[in-house]
């Protein structure tokens, strides 16, 4: 337990009571899930944009840019808004694999 005393981190080994453990739990969750189904929503319109031929120039640029999202999705949620970034990279595939099959 001194190791992470040592590490000084932020609110660690502060008491959180059943309403803001909840809080919590919720603001990670739902923003996460939040920034993942906006990441989902943008990756299915830069999808469809690109032109879908079978060349494998616009395969290498549809896979780069499915791999580049899922990091973006990922970085914004857990660095930037402070959410979780599994739940976020997640919620992008599933929204991208459930309205995005044509892509």
């Amino acid at each position: 337990n001194s190791f992470f005393y040592e590490l000084d981190l932020p609110n660690f080994g502060e008491n959180i009571d059943v309403a803001r453990g909840f809080a919590i739990f919720f603001r990670m969750a739902g923003g996460g899930a939040a920034v993942g189904i906006a990441y989902g929503f943008t990756l299915i319109c830069i999808l469809s944009m690109l032109d879908r031929r079978l060349s494998s120039e616009s395969n290498m640029i549809e896979i780069t840019t499915t791999l580049s999202v899922a990091y973006l999705t990922f970085y914004t949620s857990e660095i930037i808004c402070g959410c979780s970034g599994v739940i976020a990279v997640v919620c992008c595939g599933i929204f991208t694999n459930a309205f995005g099959l044509g892509y």
